[in-house]
């Protein structure tokens, strides 16, 4: 299930280790067990009668449980590779999940967002979602870090510096 899917992913020690072993996660799952795997997940993010807790045993020899937060890298790493894997349908029901359980998209979902979309090249997209997300708060760091290198990444210097000194 979800929970034990997610349990591997959570030995990692940092986000960069974590995103690596949810790359090789979603490339060694048949996209039939992939499906089944987020399935899954967005039904327990969705559950509103209990908490979403994996459980994360890198620190001891019993598995202790970990509290998913709005700030988990996991909402991240797990948007931008299903963005990678063409699963846009997906990303999309796990932002609106998140909005539920959240109250609203983490900052680092939409980051992870934006990050699977400039690595598609879809720069346009990304501008969208930062346009949305300007009109109704203020942007985050994580939010802001995406944007810059999405800009950057779509060869916007001039643009990319104009939005680095605003956030400065």
């Amino acid at each position: 299930g979800s929970r034990l899917w997610l349990a591997v992913v959570l030995h990692s020690s940092s986000p960069n280790a974590m995103a690596v072993r949810m790359g090789e996660v979603f490339s060694q799952s048949t996209p039939d067990s992939l499906h089944v795997s987020l399935s899954q997940l967005l039904d327990e993010i969705s559950n509103p009668s209990r908490s979403f807790i994996a459980f994360d045993s890198s620190s001891s020899s019993n598995a202790k449980p970990v509290l998913l937060s709005e700030a988990s890298d996991v909402w991240a790493i797990i948007i931008r590779l299903a963005i990678q894997a063409g699963l846009h349908d997906f990303a999309e029901q796990l932002r609106t999940s998140l909005r539920r359980v959240f109250g609203r998209i983490p900052a680092k979902a939409w980051a992870g967002t934006m990050e699977g979309l400039t690595e598609l090249g879809k720069f346009d997209e990304v501008q969208a979602i930062w346009d949305t997300i300007r009109a109704t708060e203020q942007p985050s760091a994580e939010v802001y870090r995406a944007y810059l290198s999405s800009a950057f990444t779509e060869g916007r210097w001039e643009h990319a510096m104009d939005v680095f000194d605003a956030f400065r």
